[in-house]
């Protein structure tokens, strides 16, 4: 559904983040890609992501738009990055299978810390993607496209909480607020 036009690069990733500059960006890209595509056009709306991601490639953005990649997808963006890259920078495809790369030199992390580090990468991608709607929200007739995102079952409406929770609590909060425990 997405056109392949990433809102950062791998340079800006190295410079925000622990990402070493070693890292080849053929790595980097597709994780920005899914990232983008995981995390940020649910917060969009998939008609207002798309309209930034033409913007990009025609060089038409308003200034509004540059405002709200720069100041607010960028930062969400980079940590979620960063959060899907730690597992798979930790392994790698050869023709002999999936191999876990490793050094003399240095010691290679327990998945416990592998969780640890992504939990907290993610964490810190869900408080600039709350600021990103917070904003959106705020902001909203400023962008077009994310009020009026159409419908049909390949549309998807722009989200207003980002962080999620593993604790499945029912369909409906209100539900519980009735009953006595």
């Amino acid at each position: 559904m997405s056109l392949n036009i990433l809102f950062i690069n791998e340079t800006l990733i190295k410079s925000r983040t622990a990402i070493s500059d070693a890292i080849d960006g053929k790595q980097i890209k597709p994780v920005i890609k899914l990232a983008q595509d995981k995390y940020i056009m649910p917060a969009l709306g998939s008609t207002f992501y798309k309209r930034l991601q033409d913007g990009i490639e025609i060089g038409d953005l308003s200034q509004n738009e540059k405002n709200l990649l720069d100041n607010y997808i960028t930062d969400a963006l980079c940590w979620f990055t960063i959060g899907e890259m730690v597992i798979s920078t930790s392994f790698q495809f050869f023709s002999k299978g999936v191999l876990q790369k490793t050094s003399e030199d240095s010691s290679s992390p327990s998945k416990g810390q592998l969780d640890l580090l992504e939990r907290k990468y993610m964490s810190n991608g869900e408080f600039y993607k709350q600021r990103l709607i917070d904003y959106l929200r705020e902001n909203s007739t400023m962008f077009k496209e994310y009020l009026t995102y159409g419908g049909g079952y390949d549309v998807i409406a722009p989200q207003i909480q980002a962080y999620t929770s593993p604790i499945y609590l029912g369909r409906n909060i209100s539900d519980f607020k009735n009953r006595s425990f």
